[in-house]
């Protein structure tokens, strides 16, 4: 349910668009999602570009791969974005990526950035989206500001990126691409930003509790209890006081042959 409010959520957030490179598809071309998850993305997209592009989604996980029986126009690999086919080299005329800041090293956005490189066609483009994690709440909402100074000890002990939109673009620019273009939304958390304020705060709620083993584990917090209280009051203060947002950043980019 998470993977797919968020998809909803970043959809709004930019206007209803799914596909932001500037790319007129034809028939016969490929279009790639790492890190499907749902796939809910992957079959969006099916749906909107014309009948004979091929549609494909790779995640780690089958876990959340659509069933077999459902009907869907993708076609879905377990495979990892570190080690696409090599039989993939020039496939894709799309690569999609979302939200692999708290999943990523820096090494391996590397890695994946040549792999994704790798199987672009030579005119391909590559769209990833990530929500930014280097903000500074502490004059206005200091409870807030507590929870992210439990989340970023984590991040750098495992070498997660923070600034995630300058980064991936400089990785980006060393990686082999041009044309590289850089988009920023602004996405509240709390009540005072009505339905979307509300989505979010859900969306980061679910985020920040699937990271608290690797939180406790890098020593952030002394116990899941405190990790709880931390957790309810931050959110708390994002529905009391308003001005709690987060940056949403699209950054695109097309191989440069």
């Amino acid at each position: 349910d998470r993977l797919n409010l968020q998809h909803n959520l970043i959809k709004r957030i930019f206007n209803n668009r799914i596909i932001y490179a500037p790319i007129k598809f034809k028939d016969g071309d490929r279009i790639l999602d790492c890190g499907t998850g749902t796939g809910i993305w992957a079959n969006h997209v099916a749906q909107v570009v014309p009948q004979d592009v091929v549609v494909e989604g790779t995640d780690i996980s089958r876990r959340f791969f659509p069933s077999p029986g459902e009907n869907t126009a993708v076609t879905f690999h377990n495979l990892s974005t570190f080690d696409l086919p090599a039989e993939w080299e020039n496939r894709f005329k799309l690569v999609n990526q979302r939200l692999m800041i708290a999943c990523f090293s820096r090494p391996q956005w590397e890695t994946a950035l040549q792999e994704i490189r790798r199987v672009l066609d030579p005119e391909g483009w590559v769209q990833l989206v990530e929500v930014q994690q280097k903000h500074e709440f502490s004059a206005t909402h200091p409870k807030y500001q507590k929870l992210l100074d439990m989340f970023h000890p984590m991040m750098r002990a495992r070498g997660f990126i923070l600034d995630s939109g300058s980064e991936i673009e400089e990785m980006m620019r060393q990686g082999g691409f041009k044309n590289i273009t850089r988009a920023q939304r602004a996405t509240p958390v709390g009540e005072w930003g009505g339905n979307r304020g509300r989505e979010s705060w859900i969306w980061f709620q679910g985020a920040y509790r699937g990271m608290k083993d690797a939180i406790l584990q890098a020593g952030a917090v002394e116990s899941g209890e405190e990790f709880d209280t931390i957790m309810k009051e931050a959110f708390e203060e994002c529905n009391e006081i308003p001005g709690v947002a987060h940056d949403m950043e699209i950054v695109c980019g097309q191989k440069d042959a």
